[in-house]
């Protein structure tokens, strides 16, 4: 199994027990009912992304088509390079959907929501300038 197949499986596995956690916290828990909606849906989603993975490695066992193309785009350096730019564009949309958000809830007097926000993007930005020191200092 190559390294990629490896990362998508564990990805996977992590996924479906986040899941299941989450679940048996719902039965057990009694959370409220906002934050009982708010689980379901997310572990809908996370569950989603867990059967994606495990079909994108069961779909490789079975065929040598499929187990060829995912181990060239380990050592592809158009894919790496289109992920890395997807990825980018993903964390700067990210970025900045949550100042707007911010702005827009301060605006609306809903304080809490905006420092929370506002904090995460700061956050975010410190993460960056340290990985960016980093991977520069290493390069």
């Amino acid at each position: 199994m190559s390294k990629y197949m490896k990362h998508k499986l564990i990805g996977a596995l992590l996924c479906l027990i986040i899941g299941m956690l989450i679940l048996i916290y719902i039965f057990f828990g009694k959370p409220k009912e906002e934050t009982h909606s708010y689980l379901l849906g997310f572990i809908l989603g996370i569950s989603m992304v867990a059967v994606y993975f495990l079909t994108l490695v069961f779909s490789s066992f079975k065929s040598k088509k499929i187990k060829y193309h995912f181990e060239m785009k380990e050592t592809d350096e158009r894919y790496q390079y289109i992920y890395h730019m997807a990825m980018a564009c993903t964390f700067r949309l990210s970025i900045f959907i949550e100042a707007i958000a911010s702005i827009v809830c301060a605006f609306l007097n809903h304080m809490q929501f905006a420092q929370e926000l506002g904090l995460l993007v700061g956050m975010q930005l410190i993460l960056y300038l340290v990985f960016y020191s980093i991977i520069k200092i290493k390069n």
